[in-house]
This record gives C-alpha cells, sequence and structure tokens, in this order.
C-alpha cells in the first residue's frame, strides 16, 4: 500500500485519489471499552446491533459501553453524511473465510475499514506481492520472499482503492497490481473477544 495521510473525515470521503497513493489515512487514538462492547454486541443478532448501540449513549451514556458506542455511531453517521453506507461487523472466528485471510483487493471502487479492538487490517506494499494464480483472476495474492507485512494501527480509519470486476466478472489483475490496494484479515488467534470493526461502502452522493 502507498498511503497518503488526511486530516479530516471529510478529506478521507470526499478527496480523489490523486497520485500513486492507494489509501487515504486518517490516524487516530481512540479510547473507550471496545473489547467490552464487541463481547456485548456479539451476544444479539446483527440486525439488533445498532439500536443497542444507540442505547448505550443516550438519554445518558453507559458507564461502561458510552464512549466506545459513542464513537462507533459517530463513525457510522459520518460515513453516512458522506455518502457512504456502514455496515458494522462483530468479527469472531466463525466469520473467517478464505477470500480474506489471503492477501486479496477488493471487488470494489472503494472501500473505507475502522477496526476499534483486536488486530487491524495487515497490507503490503504492491511492488511486494505476487498473484497466487497467473491463469485466473482471482484477486489473491502472496507476499513475495522477504516481503514485510504492514499493519494499520487500533483506531485508525482508512479508505483504499479496490478494482471493479470488469464484463466477464473477474477481476483486472493488471489494474490490481498497479493500483489496488493489498490486504488481508489479521490471522486469528485463540481469543475470547470478537473483532470491532465498521466497514463503508459508497452508495450514495453525499449529504455534505
Amino acid at each position: 500500500g502507498l498511503l497518503q495521510q488526511v486530516y479530516s473525515f471529510g478529506a478521507m470521503c470526499g478527496d480523489d485519489f490523486s497520485g500513486d497513493e492507494n489509501v487515504l489515512l486518517l490516524p487516530r487514538r481512540l479510547s473507550g471499552a471496545f473489547n467490552a462492547l464487541a463481547l456485548r454486541l456479539s451476544q444479539v443478532k446483527s440486525q439488533q446491533r445498532e439500536a443497542l448501540l444507540e442505547s448505550f449513549v443516550g438519554p445518558r451514556l453507559h458507564v461502561l459501553f458510552g464512549a466506545a458506542a459513542s464513537q462507533v455511531l459517530g463513525d457510522m453517521n459520518a460515513l453516512r453524511d458522506h455518502g457512504f453506507q456502514p455496515e458494522l461487523r462483530v468479527v469472531t472466528q466463525g466469520y473467517y473465510i478464505p477470500t480474506v485471510m489471503n492477501y486479496h483487493v477488493d471487488r470494489a471502487l472503494s472501500r473505507i475499514i475502522c477496526c476499534y479492538n483486536g488486530q487491524a487490517t495487515e497490507f503490503l506494499n504492491n511492488e511486494d506481492a505476487e498473484h497466487q494464480n497467473p491463469d485466473r483472476a482471482t484477486g489473491a495474492f502472496w507476499a513475495k520472499a522477504g516481503a514485510a507485512p504492514q499493519n494499520f494501527q487500533l483506531g485508525d480509519i482508512w479508505r483504499h482503492k479496490g478494482v471493479p470486476l470488469n464484463c466477464s466478472g473477474e477481476i483486472d489483475m493488471r489494474a490490481a497490481m498497479a493500483a489496488a490496494f493489498i490486504h488481508r484479515a489479521p490471522k486469528m488467534r485463540l481469543l475470547s473477544v470478537p473483532r470491532l470493526m465498521v466497514v463503508g461502502e459508497v452508495t450514495a452522493q453525499p449529504l455534505i
């Protein structure tokens, strides 16, 4: 990945990728009981989770969950304001599938991600990656020998380039190798706490 640091949520969401960079990064250091919040959210169905977050915020902040819930809700609402549809993910070991555990590119023009706890997303510089299946447009990559994977920090929020599918329903590997962000979910350890994430997809014109 080639990162460009930005200094506001609006710049991350609204700025174009103007050069060789494939990530717009807004570094953040957050405070809150995100491990406890992730564990609590994992105990309810996915369609109930945002309402549960809202219950921790108003009319008074929940003593344990309030600060973390307020941060997550604030990020989700900010994404909506800028034309992204946020998805709240509570990621357990059972969620993982090989396509996200391997280095890959996203099948979208761009995507926004924040990891609040656990381990943050791992990524490679494009020159440190090679395609796993040269004869197939799967979007899966290996790290070259000696390549050093990099990590975001917890609380960082970023927008990265993907690659839309071509007319045959396959990834344009030439475009992926040249420009798209090559990344993977971190290897899961035997932990009792899920990873709490928000993922934003482009869906509409921004409201602001």
